[in-house]
């Protein structure tokens, strides 16, 4: 029985995927609650990625624009 490995690089392709899929979706409304959900999905997201250690939490854990979808830059750019 083979064990599964994750690597680092893996689970952040897996986060980043997910927030452009969410990304997709939120970009056809521009509501207030639709923003107040993407504020909290996305920090659910750099949550697990500072609880895999592939960031850490700090004053660039701000959302940036990513080509025409947004991304955590927590995740894009490791500090």
């Amino acid at each position: 029985m083979g064990l599964d490995i994750w690597f680092k690089d893996d689970i952040k392709n897996i986060l980043l995927g997910v927030e452009v899929a969410n990304a997709s979706l939120a970009s056809y409304c521009c509501e207030e609650e639709v923003q107040a959900y993407r504020d909290g999905f996305k920090a659910a997201l750099l949550a697990t990625a500072v609880s895999f250690g592939i960031c850490q939490f700090g004053p660039r854990t701000e959302a940036r624009r990513v080509g025409s979808q947004t991304a955590l830059s927590a995740v894009v750019e490791q500090p």
